[in-house]
């Protein structure tokens, strides 16, 4: 998983940098979820449902696919 802050839109090095990271990871048969503030901020349970669907579709096997009613007061959606 890779938060992406502006600088990786903004900054060509930066983003040159990513995509030479990716392609390797992509040789090595590895898979990159990528998040921005959005994500995580206003979308919260997108987000975990995201990383939840990546892990099991990469075999992990015994996760939860809901998350307890407590956690949405620390992690409320927004619009």
């Amino acid at each position: 998983m890779e938060y992406d802050g502006d600088q990786h839109a903004t900054d060509a090095q930066q983003r040159k940098h990513d995509l030479l990271r990716r392609e390797e990871l992509d040789r090595r048969d590895l898979r990159m979820l990528i998040f921005i503030s959005g994500d995580l901020y206003k979308t919260p349970s997108a987000t975990l449902e995201r990383i939840y669907r990546g892990l099991v579709d990469r075999g992990a096997k015994g996760l939860r696919p809901t998350f307890r009613e407590e956690w949405r007061r620390y992690f409320p959606e927004q619009n």
